[in-house]
């Protein structure tokens, strides 16, 4: 991780933050470990150059862009408790997700939009904006749907701009 950068207002009742987080190139198998438990979900391949995000949220919801540039992703979905577990519905899931739905290459940034779960730690919440920035840029996330979730709901949680 190159720049991690968290600023919260503790005088504002809603709570407001922003993050901004900016990690160096990497070789993608090593985000496995971290995908393996929260989504269950291995990279078998890939190299990333730029991963930037930034999201203003509060105790509501967050918001924010997420900018991926990856080269050469590939993805293995994997059953979750028994991660070995590799039967013939897997293999075709994972079959169609790499040929079909999955971006191989992206330079696109994604919006991020999500709601807050108040019964879990905040933490959670960082995770999750993070995960779906990252499923959004791999093609895996519909952003068109958080696009119009955030239309509808940013009058209501008065997030930041």
């Amino acid at each position: 991780m190159r720049k991690l950068y968290y600023n919260e207002s503790y005088s504002d009742s809603l709570a407001g933050f922003t993050m901004q987080v900016a990690v160096a190139p990497m070789h993608l198998p090593h985000l496995t470990k971290m995908t393996t438990p929260l989504a269950g979900i291995g990279v078998s391949r890939g190299e990333a150059d730029t991963l930037y995000y930034q999201v203003h949220g509060n105790k509501y919801a967050a918001v924010g862009t997420m900018n991926f540039v990856y080269d050469k992703l590939r993805i293995r979905m994997l059953a979750l408790p028994d991660t070995s577990k590799n039967n013939l519905v897997l293999r075709l899931k994972n079959w169609a997700a790499n040929s079909l739905v999955l971006r191989k290459h992206n330079e696109k940034p994604v919006f991020i939009f999500i709601d807050r779960d108040p019964d879990k730690m905040f933490l959670n919440y960082w995770i999750k904006s993070t995960l779906r920035g990252l499923m959004a840029s791999a093609g895996l996330k519909n952003n068109k749907k958080a696009f119009f979730r955030w239309a509808r709901k940013n009058e209501e949680y008065k997030l930041p701009q």
